[in-house]
């Protein structure tokens, strides 16, 4: 069944005496001419139709074919019909007084060429990422994100009871560049999790005194406790990363502490801590769009900073520095894990897939949960003291 199609016809310069004349004698030439009428736009005041007649010109122009006027509109006017057929395209549509098939161009193509109607509506959320071997991978769509993302976090939330029950406690650690997507990353494990068992560490700037301590002693009093989970947004590897690359840290405190963060993790470890390590990798034509994104959103430009900015210079000395660090402290008892987060929604499945797949079978029977009917009939609020305020009018 084809599904009707419109024509859509771009207005063009009125037609010459030639052609109204051949419009009296042959009726299909009249036809066509009331047709384009219809189309023309209609001013009043001559002034306003030569500026129309520019504007047309200058849009010519600019699409390359050129400002010569139309001198024969009806024989050279191209439409463009759009026909949407149930599953494919229609067979074949009306084209300049003959019949030709459609072309079946596929989106893939367009997307390749940039010419998809969602980039091209809005350029600030591309519909294709580019990966990390150069080629193009098509980001998942948010709906298929959040069906593959609520099985796994049914698993997190056993995994949580799990961990209560069995005293055991866990450490994440989520680093990577800027803007790849760590708290994003987070929050979705944390989504459904007891915030007082599963806790989120985001330490700020050391203090004066926290300078003057062994570097890993602001970390220690964050450790979990039994039963805990403990989720570091950026953790002690921020002394091998954007401590050594913006001058933070000299050159003799970075070596010192790529000798101590192994022994530092084999004490965690041998003490029962489940630890992992985890590295979210983006590519740095995606870092500046998400740079971009911030900077335009007022709800997410707090997370800008000055040393962001100034990071946005040195992409090659980050990775230098991440390849000094993997290469000092990937180890058999605290491995890291590298996670692509070019498409963060794909980079969050794949990360949280990991982890539950790495932790020991967290699976534990339910305890059985009686809900019984109330006695009497539910009752509503009363107050006293102080009423609520009046709800907000929307």
């Amino acid at each position: 069944m084809r599904a009707r199609a419109r024509a859509i016809s771009p207005p063009c310069v009125p037609a010459s005496r030639s052609e109204h004349d051949a419009a009296r004698h042959d009726p299909a030439v009249a036809r066509q001419s009331a047709r384009h009428e219809r189309h023309r736009p209609c001013h009043r005041d001559s002034a306003r139709g030569r500026r129309h007649r520019l504007g047309l010109a200058a849009r010519r122009e600019d699409a390359g074919q050129g400002s010569t006027r139309c001198a024969r509109p009806l024989a050279r006017r191209s439409r463009r019909r759009v026909a949407r057929g149930i599953g494919e395209h229609a067979g074949s549509f009306a084209h300049a007084g003959r019949t030709r098939s459609a072309r079946g161009v596929s989106r893939d193509v367009h997307a390749a060429t940039g010419c998809v109607a969602r980039n091209r509506a809005r350029p600030h959320q591309p519909a294709v990422a580019a990966s990390p071997k150069g080629g193009q991978v098509k980001e998942i769509k948010k709906k298929d994100y959040k069906a593959a993302l609520e099985p796994m976090q049914v698993e997190l939330v056993a995994m949580a009871r799990w961990a209560r029950e069995t005293h055991r406690r866990i450490v994440v650690l989520f680093e990577g560049r800027d803007t790849a997507g760590k708290g994003g990353a987070i929050d979705a494990i944390r989504e459904h999790m007891n915030p007082r068992q599963c806790r989120v560490v985001a330490l700020g700037k050391p203090s004066e005194a926290e300078q003057g301590a062994w570097y890993f002693q602001r970390y220690v009093p964050h450790l979990p406790s039994a039963g805990e989970i403990i989720l570091f947004d950026r953790s002690w590897y921020n002394r091998a990363g954007v401590e050594r690359v913006m001058g933070f840290a000299k050159p003799a405190q970075v070596n010192a502490f790529l000798e101590q963060a192994p022994a530092f993790e084999k004490l965690l470890v041998d003490d029962g801590i489940l630890l992992f390590k985890y590295w979210l990798s983006c590519d740095q034509a995606r870092q500046e769009e998400r740079f971009t994104e911030r900077a335009a959103d007022p709800l997410k430009r707090w997370k800008l900073s000055p040393i962001d900015l100034e990071a946005r210079t040195r992409y090659d000395q980050y990775t230098k520095a991440r390849e000094d660090m993997l290469r000092a402290t990937h180890t058999k008892h605290a491995p890291w894990t590298l996670v692509d987060f070019n498409d963060q929604r794909l980079g969050r499945l794949t990360l949280i897939r990991d982890l539950l797949d790495r932790l020991p079978d967290t699976k534990l029977p339910e305890p059985a949960l009686n809900m019984e009917a109330l006695a009497t009939k539910p009752k509503k609020e009363r107050y006293t003291v102080v009423a609520p305020i009046k709800s907000l009018d929307v």
